[in-house]
């Protein structure tokens, strides 16, 4: 439920009412999931190809950046 309240919480932003369905939210959830998911994937790229045992922002940075060519 904490990502519904997000969502809603988001909506409320702008000046007219916005509803969601469940299944709207089910899907918008299950999508960040999968970006975020794949940008950690590229971190730990950037981490093993830098031969580092923690992950540092730069990673994230050049992993964004690398989606944005990409992309």
């Amino acid at each position: 439920m904490p990502f519904r309240h997000l969502v809603h919480e988001n909506a409320q932003d702008h000046t007219f009412e916005v509803l969601f369905r469940k299944a709207a939210i089910g899907a918008t959830e299950e999508a960040a999931e999968v970006y975020l998911i794949s940008i950690f994937e590229d971190c730990n790229m950037c981490k093993i190809h830098t031969r580092r045992v923690t992950t540092i922002p730069n990673h994230t940075l050049l992993a964004r950046r690398i989606r944005e060519v990409r992309g």
